[in-house]
């Protein structure tokens, strides 16, 4: 992301806009460099912020119901083992 703001802003720069409206795309793309930096990875991955989440709350819930847990990994393992 970082690589084409930088090809966006050479761009803008060798191109022939009037300095003014030169002036205003570079501040938008200064902005736009800054925010995607100070997002952190949250931005970047939203994949895996999402997959942390669920596996967090999948272990707050076998922690809270072990024995609800165990049962349905029985079911679940006896199903499979009949090829359901």
């Amino acid at each position: 992301m970082l690589h084409k703001l930088t090809e966006l802003e050479e761009n803008v720069r060798n191109s022939k806009l009037p300095e003014n409206q030169k002036t205003e795309i570079l501040n938008n793309i200064d902005d736009l460099r800054t925010e995607y930096i100070s997002s952190g990875e949250q931005h970047t991955n939203p994949v895996k912020a999402s997959y942390s989440a669920l596996r967090k709350s999948i272990l707050e819930f076998e922690k809270e119901h072990p024995t609800l847990v165990k049962n349905v990994n029985e079911i679940s393992t006896m199903l499979s083992n009949m090829g359901i």
